[in-house]
């Protein structure tokens, strides 16, 4: 389901999830085989991503211009953000990215994980 995606990815795969109010950018490719996007994930322009399998967690965003030149696998958790221009390599091909708070205005945290 693509729900409020703003812009159209090129995404190098059929084998693909976007979640609800997932958005993209401008000028954001996919070069992988399997893509998943979770619900409220923000991919800003210009973001490259050169990786096997991709996937990043709910309510993450990733800022314009951050290139991911990895041949394995990347998976970014839930309410991470990366700054504009980063660029993520990893030789071993396995990214586990995650910001352990979460916001309370989504309403999806349980009350023992409050900071």
């Amino acid at each position: 389901m693509r729900s409020c995606v703003s812009n159209r990815p090129y995404i190098a795969t059929d084998d693909v999830h976007v979640g609800l109010h997932g958005t993209f950018g401008r000028n954001v490719r996919f070069n992988c085989r399997h893509v998943v996007i979770e619900d409220g994930a923000v991919i800003e322009d210009n973001v490259r991503i050169d990786a096997e399998f991709f996937q990043v967690g709910d309510y993450a965003t990733i800022y314009e211009d951050c290139f991911f030149p990895d041949p394995g696998s990347i998976e970014i958790g839930y309410n991470f953000w990366l700054g504009r221009g980063a660029i993520m390599e990893h030789s071993c091909g396995v990214h586990y990215l995650r910001q352990s708070a979460c916001h309370r205005h989504h309403g999806d945290c349980p009350e023992a994980s409050q900071p």
